[in-house]
């Protein structure tokens, strides 16, 4: 149903051997920080690099590409087609954007993470 392009792994919560076991099944783990998709055109080359003419939907955990969604939505060569994000931090985020460019779904208040 969907093609995964990249992983990458929060700095503080990756386990080593999770990344490998994701690694071994061939998919790219890319080393994530706040200041790379906090720079718009920083955060646009990457999506260029990994997913170029694609629609994408972007899995966020943190608000992380938060600072950078217009211009990804505006200049990326295939389509954000959304984001979900996880966290309330992250929730946050995305809810002090004045107008959204793509639909943005937060699971972060959802009741199925409560357990």
């Amino acid at each position: 149903m969907t093609e995964l392009r990249a992983v990458l792994p929060k700095p503080k919560s990756v386990h080593p051997e999770a990344m490998r076991v994701v690694e071994s099944r061939g998919y790219v783990c890319d080393k994530l920080s706040r200041e790379a998709f906090a720079d718009p055109e920083r955060a646009l080359r990457y999506v260029e690099s990994r997913a170029a003419g694609l629609s994408v939907v972007l899995l966020d955990v943190g608000g992380y590409f938060a600072p950078s969604l217009h211009v990804l939505c505006g200049d990326f060569s295939g389509s954000i087609v959304g984001v979900v994000e996880d966290t309330e931090n992250g929730h946050r985020r995305y809810a002090d954007i004045d107008k959204l460019p793509c639909p943005v779904v937060s699971v972060a208040r959802s009741p199925l993470k409560g357990p």
